[in-house]
């Protein structure tokens, strides 16, 4: 009688978790990182005010702007990407927190109970 051939898969989900938990801890070092250096930074409180003050002059001129010039898009464009540069650390933080609570969910299966998306 022949044996049932033995299933790889554990060992290939075994595998993935552990990839998976690696790619999070070393996100997670990096996202302590970034919040660490720009918390501590002297460079970064003067590029946040710069960029506090610019995106306000943009607020406070953007009605001077025609409807239709390229410049009001510019405008938003530019306003945009300081607001992006100014939420960075807040980013990194919400990273950081998504990247602990998924690393909580691989190593304690036990404690956290998957939703069921199927419904009742």
């Amino acid at each position: 009688m022949a044996r049932k051939p033995k299933k790889v898969v554990k060992s290939q989900d075994n595998r993935i978790s552990n990839d998976l938990q690696d790619t999070l801890v070393n996100r997670i070092d990096e996202c302590e990182s970034v919040i660490k250096h720009l918390e501590e930074c002297p460079a970064w409180v003067i590029i946040s005010r710069d960029l506090e003050n610019n995106k306000k002059v943009i607020d406070d001129n953007w009605q001077s702007v025609p409807d239709g010039d390229n410049k009001l898009r510019e405008l938003r464009v530019t306003k945009m990407a300081y607001m992006h540069l100014l939420n960075l650390k807040e980013g990194y933080k919400l990273d950081l927190d998504n990247a602990k609570k998924e690393l909580y969910k691989l190593q304690n299966p036990d404690k956290v109970i998957a939703k069921y998306y199927d419904g009742e």
